[in-house]
């Protein structure tokens, strides 16, 4: 698994350039040089196989409380809503977090949410239903819709003008959670806060 600053800054440069990823199960990546090719605008396999990639590697880079008691040996990884990335998630199950295996489940709606360690939140999924499902659980909350890390998930990921795939962390919702997100993680994100409520 990628542990080191190093490691991770060659992981975001091969996923933002859109190199050749690998077949079968996790393996540690090491950076090598590849030639930028764009995602394009209608959402290619390739973009949410480096979109489950970032996943993966998230989990190595938040601490959740020591004290959680949470799937025994497994570490659970859950999608709510419409799961856009197929197989290219399915190919993390087995791999190890913290000792832990990774076991991935996906809930059709809010309301079917179960406790993870992580949540990706699809699309199509009701929001505001999962945060009230989810608050005040450690639940890392993973999304990739624009001005959803202000409304509350944890980490959006997005497209830069380039059709690179990039994130963004509200720092104050993971404090919220009882999560941990390390230093060297948030220094490769774009901050930002929850949005101002409403009058």
């Amino acid at each position: 698994m990628c542990r080191n600053l190093a490691a991770w800054c060659g992981l975001i440069m091969a996923l933002g350039l859109g190199g050749v990823v690998p077949s079968g199960h996790a393996q540690p990546l090491q950076a090598q040089p590849l030639q930028a090719q764009p995602l394009q605008a209608q959402p290619p396999p390739e973009e949410y196989d480096f979109k489950a990639r970032f996943v993966y590697q998230f989990c190595n880079f938040v601490d959740w409380p020591k004290d959680l008691k949470l799937g025994g040996k497994t570490f659970l990884i859950g999608v709510v809503g419409r799961d856009p990335f197929g197989k290219h998630l399915e190919r993390f199950a087995g791999a190890a977090v913290d000792d832990k295996k990774i076991v991935i489940e996906r809930f059709p709606a809010a309301k079917d949410v179960k406790p993870c360690h992580v949540l990706f939140v699809a699309a199509d999924a009701d929001l505001p239903a999962v945060l009230a499902k989810t608050r005040n659980q450690p639940v890392l909350l993973v999304s990739d819709r624009s001005g959803w890390a202000e409304k509350g998930t944890m980490i959006n990921m997005y497209l830069d003008e380039q059709k690179r795939v990039r994130f963004e962390i509200n720092h104050e919702a993971a404090k919220r959670a009882q999560l941990n997100i390390r230093a060297n993680l948030l220094k490769l994100a774009r901050l930002v806060k929850d949005a101002p409520e409403a009058p």
